[in-house]
């Protein structure tokens, strides 16, 4: 196959190995993911982002941002607000809407109605049924 771009000796570049220092003084890009910044642990915050099930130590930075804002709503309506506080209208939560996916942002959304559990479910009564044997 004829190569169609000719190199001189003059133009050829040598590129360093991934990992070495290159001469301006910079350290190569090419070592893996940036190390992650080390946060002060906020256990309201923790428990608002493990509240659905999640591994703080494995939250991304972006949704950190999310968990923080809606954090943020919460404690513009429960200023003191407690990570006990949290995991209890979690609770209520569960219980009010069982079939929903419980994430930071929704709990913050219906803060005000996981101030309380639902009200108990009355049963109703059944009535007095007489069943027959069945015959044919």
């Amino acid at each position: 196959m004829p190569r169609l771009i000719e190199e001189s000796p003059e133009e050829s570049i040598e590129l360093a190995p991934a990992g070495a220092a290159v001469e301006s003084g910079k350290a190569s890009t090419r070592h893996g993911p940036k190390p992650r910044k080390t946060r002060e642990r906020n256990p309201t915050l923790d428990v608002l982002a493990a509240i659905g099930g999640a591994d703080p130590a494995q939250v991304t930075g972006k949704a950190w941002g999310g968990i923080a804002a809606a954090l943020k709503e919460i404690r513009e309506v429960c200023p003191g607000v407690t990570a006990e506080e949290i995991n209890r209208r979690a609770v209520h939560y569960r219980q009010h809407m069982p079939g929903a996916m419980l994430t930071a942002h929704a709990l913050a959304k219906h803060w005000a109605t996981c101030d309380r559990p639902p009200p108990s479910a009355q049963a109703t009564p059944q009535p007095a049924r007489n069943y027959k044997p069945f015959t044919t």
